[in-house]
């Protein structure tokens, strides 16, 4: 079962947040904060137009998968009760790439630049290192995301590679991903 104890933090503005494992119970609160990121059109893959088909129990099935895979781990971030932040880290399904945990990460608007990002993949990164399937940590990220890719570098991730024109925003209209890597083991 793959769980982390909470963990509170002190944001950049003095606000407090809790990390904790996702629960079942916190599918609403999920759905609500990711398709808030969605909805900014961004940073994202997905955006609120692939959004319709998601529902609480589609999110209570995907929460339930994490909490049983032993190479999953999705977690929260709250501030005053409210889930503004998530990660999840999932590793390959075939036994040559187990050992690889891929990374994804949202943080609602009003809640960057304040730590909380950080928060979220220091979590992972420790978890990880505890986790006897992962040696690997791997991620990509909008090239035009510089905020992200600091903050990566920062926790000592490497540049891998580069995936062009991976996302289409617009007719005409690319980003590139970048392709980010850390070994833990």
């Amino acid at each position: 079962m793959a769980v982390v104890k909470p963990q509170q933090y002190t944001l950049k503005d003095g606000r407090k947040a809790t990390i904790r494992s996702a629960k079942i119970t916190d599918a609403k609160g999920v759905l609500k904060q990711i398709k808030s990121v969605f909805a900014e059109r961004k940073y994202t893959a997905a955006t609120d137009d692939d959004m319709h088909d998601l529902t609480i129990k589609k999110e209570k099935e995907w929460i339930n998968k994490y909490i049983k895979q032993p190479g999953y781990l999705f977690i929260v971030a709250e501030v005053d009760d409210r889930i503004v932040g998530s990660a999840d880290l999932y590793n390959g399904n075939r036994k040559r790439i187990q050992h690889v945990g891929t990374v994804g990460i949202t943080v609602i608007k009003d809640f960057r630049r304040l730590g909380l990002g950080e928060a979220l993949m220091k979590t992972l990164l420790n978890w990880a290192l505890e986790n006897p399937l992962i040696e690997k940590i791997a991620l990509g990220v909008f090239e035009t995301n510089k905020p992200a890719i600091e903050l990566y570098n920062k926790l000592g991730f490497l540049k891998e590679g580069r995936k062009l024109k991976e996302f289409k925003l617009e007719q005409d209209s690319y980003v590139d991903s970048i392709l980010m890597y850390k070994f833990i083991k």
